[in-house]
């Protein structure tokens, strides 16, 4: 078991499919928890390994006051980007019972209490990213987060190219515009705060009826602006739940 704590990036893809190929169940934590909560989730999980994003550092000594585990940096692109294996294949040996270990841990939003762990299998991620819509898809929601997490599996076993917007850069309603433009998506994942910037930015609207689906979650869309965006014929459907 080992948890992973950074911003949605290359670097957490690498992360993520490295430690599971390895043969880790991967703790997918939040960046927005408190530090009670970190520690419950890890408690709760018996997980004493953590990866951490550079920029969650001070959070990870925080933890490390509270409960014990061993903390190790994110692999960044320079050490994993090369032109040439910098060795051999990991040796990689499936287990009997593979289907029925851990996978993956999400938590819930913590919001009747402090989150709470929900496992899921490998057979149960794979009936999940087999299902679904499988569209080219445009991705600004957190890998941390299960909607996410199987956007991006789903387009992998779909064989679609998926697109993801680096959490590093600032939300501005011209930058998604200029993004769904460049990458020209068949549908885009993101919370109700990204539509309601495109929205009011000139031609967003426009952009946004170009897609086959507009698909939110995170929290619930304010209804002028689902009103706004339906009427003028953009296809938007809320996901909500893990």
């Amino acid at each position: 078991m080992i948890a992973l704590l950074a911003t949605s990036n290359l670097d957490y893809v690498a992360s993520l499919l490295a430690l599971s190929r390895m043969g880790f169940s991967v703790l997918f934590l939040s960046t927005r928890l408190a530090t009670e909560a970190y520690v419950n989730l890890l408690r709760l999980t018996g997980s004493r390994k953590l990866v951490v994003g550079n920029e969650f550092k001070t959070t990870a000594e925080q933890i490390t006051e509270q409960y014990q585990l061993s903390a190790y940096n994110i692999v960044e692109r320079s050490e994993y980007d090369l032109p040439t294996p910098s060795g051999s294949r990991f040796p990689y040996t499936r287990p009997a019972n593979a289907s029925h270990q851990i996978s993956f841990i999400v938590h819930s939003s913590g919001s009747t209490g402090l989150p709470k762990p929900i496992y899921q299998t490998h057979s149960a991620c794979l009936a999940n990213y087999s299902s679904g819509i499988p569209y080219r898809a445009f991705l600004m929601l957190p890998l941390f987060h299960n909607h996410g997490i199987s956007v991006t599996f789903r387009g992998l076993i779909a064989g679609n190219k998926i697109s993801m917007y680096n959490a590093n850069l600032p939300l501005a309603g011209s930058t998604l515009i200029e993004s769904l433009k460049a990458t020209r998506p068949q549908s885009l994942h993101c919370v109700p705060y990204a539509l309601k910037l495109m929205a009011e930015t000139p031609g967003g609207i426009e952009e946004l009826k170009l897609l086959s689906l507009v698909m939110y979650g995170g929290s619930s869309c304010p209804d002028d602006l689902g009103d706004k965006l339906t009427e003028a014929g953009v296809y938007v459907v809320g996901q909500y739940g893990t």
